[in-house]
């Protein structure tokens, strides 16, 4: 979901990571599914919509980099008519991309099929080959271990420890550990990016024999 902070966090400080380790090195195809929790949300996926396609991903990087402007402003249709424009939007193009009504309802099909196929409640909800991978905030140190786990089962192993990969050090003993915030429930709808995005990048580099497929509805 747009509007979804957890999404925003994995967007901002693991799907870098993520990119770097194992997408451009052709390791896995990333897809991003829309799966908005609100109508804010699903105005600016239907925004990124009427994008051109390579500038779709720039836009929703974008926007949750910004999250924190756009997302609290007291006109959020202006907001996102101001994001829009500066992803390469018209004004007169934004206003009769939120006139039509088609791109709406395929995110709200795709929305709905995650939900009922996937079990898909919240944002960000990972998934990996066709199975949940994780629900909510995920540190990059458990994404690379579980994406490792699973290359393996193909005979595919990862070469070195890839950067910020690794765990976080053990509280020392009387100090609390901060909790992990869970999945926002959701209402209306991703992907985070669940519906066949305009899709995710499938980079490669040391192309390995056959990238397991990692799947995001934000």
């Amino acid at each position: 979901s747009m509007t979804c902070p957890h999404c925003a966090r994995f967007t901002n400080d693991v799907f870098p990571l993520l990119k770097k380790d194992y997408i451009d090195t052709g390791y896995v195809r990333y897809v991003f599914r829309e799966f908005p929790l609100d109508r804010v949300a699903l105005a600016a996926s239907v925004a990124g919509r009427c994008l051109a396609h390579d500038a779709y991903l720039p836009y929703v990087e974008m926007m949750y980099g910004e999250i924190e402007t756009w997302g609290r402003a007291e006109d959020p249709r202006a907001a996102i008519k101001e994001m829009a424009r500066r992803a390469g939007m018209s004004g007169d193009d934004f206003e009769k991309c939120m006139s039509k009504e088609d791109d709406a309802k395929k995110i709200i099909a795709i929305q709905t099929v995650a939900v009922k196929d996937y079990c898909i409640n919240g944002t960000p909800t990972f998934f990996m080959n066709g199975k949940k991978l994780a629900s909510g905030e995920i540190a990059y140190f458990e994404v690379d271990e579980k994406l490792r786990a699973e290359l393996k089962t193909k005979g595919i192993v990862v070469p070195g420890t890839p950067a910020g990969a690794t765990a976080p050090a053990a509280p020392t003993e009387g100090t609390a550990t901060p909790p992990v915030d869970g999945a926002t429930p959701a209402t209306a709808t991703t992907p985070a990016p669940a519906a066949t995005t305009p899709s995710a990048a499938t980079p490669a580099a040391p192309t390995p024999a056959k990238p397991a497929s990692s799947g995001t509805p934000h």
